[in-house]
């Protein structure tokens, strides 16, 4: 048990990291999402969706779960933002830190939620699709959010083209004509 508490432990970790994206748009602090709120409210969206939606060919167990660890190795390196001028370099630290915070749980279930990780981060299966859509649907809905709770006009309009751009080749973007 002391692995799974230590691992625990630096799960936790992720409440203490802040979302870069809206750190780079000045929200508030007092506002401001963490990774640990951001992980949470994706894998309510993609239950709720799943079943909603009525979603076939989708592991619903299995994109909870890449949803679960897909934000760990920011628990060392800090949240990563798609428009940082060193995010190819970021993204290859960060597979270092997702393999040092699961290094606690030892061989068999580390290099399972490692493999998870890895689909996710590539994104060739159908479930590993539908949790990167539900990440980005996630920052979608979160700047909607925002302008509605800060009397803004700008995050929804940023946001929203650039997830149709990062997600134009992705099955489930229709979904978000729903």
């Amino acid at each position: 048990m002391d692995e799974i508490f230590e691992f625990y432990k630096k799960y936790n970790g992720l409440q203490n990291v802040l979302r870069k994206g809206w750190l780079m748009r000045n929200v508030p602090v007092t506002s401001q999402e963490d990774d640990a709120h951001h992980t949470l409210q994706t894998i309510l969206l993609a239950d709720l969706i799943i079943r909603k939606q009525n979603i076939k060919g989708v592991n619903l167990l299995k994109v909870l779960e890449m949803l679960l660890i897909h934000e760990i190795g920011e628990g060392i390196i800090g949240d990563i933002s798609m428009i940082e001028d060193d995010y190819n370099e970021r993204k290859k630290e960060e597979a270092t830190a997702v393999k040092k915070q699961l290094s606690c749980l030892g061989g068999e279930l580390s290099e399972y939620y490692f493999s998870l990780w890895q689909e996710f981060e590539s994104r060739t299966t159908k479930d590993a699709e539908f949790a990167y859509f539900i990440d980005k649907l996630d920052a979608v809905l979160k700047a909607k959010q925002y302008d509605e709770t800060l009397n803004q006009d700008t995050y929804y309009s940023e946001f929203y083209p650039h997830a149709l751009e990062v997600l134009k080749e992705n099955e489930f973007l229709g979904l978000l004509h729903h």
